[in-house]
């Protein structure tokens, strides 16, 4: 049986692209809030990402760029 990968942070938002939107997507793969703009759909991960800091957890905030990569716009370490 193979080992469960533990998750380096409680919580991980991505700011993906999909067609002509940007879509923020949880961990679990949920679509949270979508946008045509960049900037506004990290706005908001962001920002959903500090309330949740605000109640204790540890999370993160990526945005994926043009090669597929991600880049970190927010944590909480």
């Amino acid at each position: 049986m193979g080992q469960v990968q533990k998750k380096s942070h409680d919580r991980e938002y991505h700011v993906v692209m999909h067609g002509f939107r940007w879509w923020v997507e949880d961990d679990e793969g949920a679509s949270l809030h979508a946008s045509v703009d960049e900037h506004d759909a990290t706005a908001w991960a962001i920002q959903a990402a500090q309330n949740d800091h605000a109640g204790g957890l540890d999370v993160i905030v990526c945005v994926e760029q043009p090669d597929g990569s991600y880049k970190m716009a927010w944590h909480s370490r």
